[in-house]
């Protein structure tokens, strides 16, 4: 793995502590100086976890390794969740995609079938999808279907989380309050981000990409979405498009709030 093709994704981390640190420094004097700053660390969080999170998720190699564990350490504080927790739910996204057993599926189950989740619920509703994939994965811990490794880098991903909360609280409640609607706020707009890639819209379409060459490379191919899912361990560089793809006009955080209007 050359280490130069992935230095781009860590302008999205980076990003998101820039914004963070705005906020918290603009708390009080600068109120709106320090909602923009919110606002802005949500919106790189949500990239962090489409584009370099992401990617960490697909990345070859031995799942062991000390890098893997301060990257997983780093994602886990600024996700607001346990890393290993989001490879477990991605990796069931990858199996399931977008069916109803998939946890962050965009269609809910029926009377007459699967229908189509309104945007605004799927994405302020998000936590919902936690509770789905806390209570299979229990089940899985329970029948010996999930490795006892993950399981463990689960729970100590959670008390650093748990530490970090609690030492932010103790330097400054305001701080820890930024902190937890940066973390609500950036994953409505994860998950608003995911319902326009896979907008529900045709079940036999389950993704669709967004093909701006300028957008892909802002983005890091984040647009070849349809591609990805065709060949999910090819790194983010080498991804190529395909004319065949479905897909949509619009940058997917924009095609999520319209894919609901043309379901109508």
């Amino acid at each position: 793995m050359n280490i130069r093709d992935h230095l781009p994704l860590l302008a999205f981390p980076a990003a998101e502590l820039v914004f963070f640190g705005l906020a918290v420094s603009s708390l009080g004097e600068h109120p709106a100086r320090a909602i923009l700053g919110l606002f802005l660390a949500g919106l790189a969080l949500s990239f962090c976890v489409h584009v370099c999170f992401h990617e960490m998720v697909h990345a070859p190699g031995p799942k062991d390794s000390f890098a893997l564990l301060l990257g997983s350490c780093a994602a886990t504080l600024l996700q607001g969740l346990p890393f290993d927790g989001y490879r477990c739910h991605h990796d069931n996204h990858h199996r399931c995609n977008n069916s109803l057993e998939d946890y962050s599926s965009t269609w809910k189950e029926g009377p007459a079938g699967p229908k189509p989740q309104t945007w605004w619920r799927y994405s302020l509703l998000w936590p919902r999808q936690l509770i789905l994939a806390h209570a299979d994965m229990r089940r899985q811990a329970a029948d010996g279907r999930l490795p006892g490794e993950i399981a463990r880098r689960i729970r100590a991903e959670k008390w650093l989380l748990i530490a970090a909360s609690v030492g932010l609280g103790l330097f400054s409640w305001k701080t820890l309050l930024l902190y937890a609607l940066t973390i609500y706020w950036g994953w409505t707009l994860v998950a608003l981000h995911n319902y326009g890639q896979h907008p529900p819209l045709d079940l036999k379409e389950a993704t669709r990409s967004y093909p701006s060459a300028l957008y892909n490379a802002v983005f890091c191919n984040n647009g070849l979405h349809c591609e990805h899912h065709q060949r999910p361990h090819i790194p983010w560089h080498a991804l190529t498009r395909d004319s065949a793809a479905p897909q949509t006009g619009l940058p997917y955080l924009l095609s999520s709030l319209s894919a609901r209007i043309h379901a109508l």
